[in-house]
């Protein structure tokens, strides 16, 4: 007979309800090309924040915080790619999902009510 839990996810029941984890799909190659593209990003960086010292204006100051962003948000990509997870827990009526990279966990909680 087939085990029905073969596979990514891994499945735990408990006193308190069922828990289900499920780890991100790990795309090496992609993962691979944000690597090399946040070291490109650190060294653009590094040489706006130079500039920013030597007195430069107001647009590099907003340059400055949309690259940030875009580089804040290409590693918690390049982190849920290779280390992230989703946790599914059903407990006491209730329904919560859990998203997770190694430094930050996002959940939101759901009554079966509303689910």
């Amino acid at each position: 007979m087939l085990d029905p839990f073969q596979g990514r996810a891994r499945v735990r029941f408990d006193d308190s309800g069922c828990t289900v984890v499920l780890p991100s799909q790990r795309r090496w190659a992609g993962a691979a090309f944000l690597l090399l593209w946040l070291g490109g990003w650190l060294f653009g960086l590094l040489t706006a924040l130079g500039m920013l010292a030597s007195g430069v204006g107001r647009f590099m100051i907003v340059w400055l915080a949309a690259w940030i962003a875009g580089g804040a948000y290409a590693l918690a990509t390049f982190l849920w790619m290779v280390a992230g997870s989703e946790t599914l827990r059903i407990q006491a009526g209730q329904l919560e999902v859990s998203r997770s990279i190694p430094v930050w966990t996002r959940r939101t909680r759901s009554d079966f009510s509303m689910v």
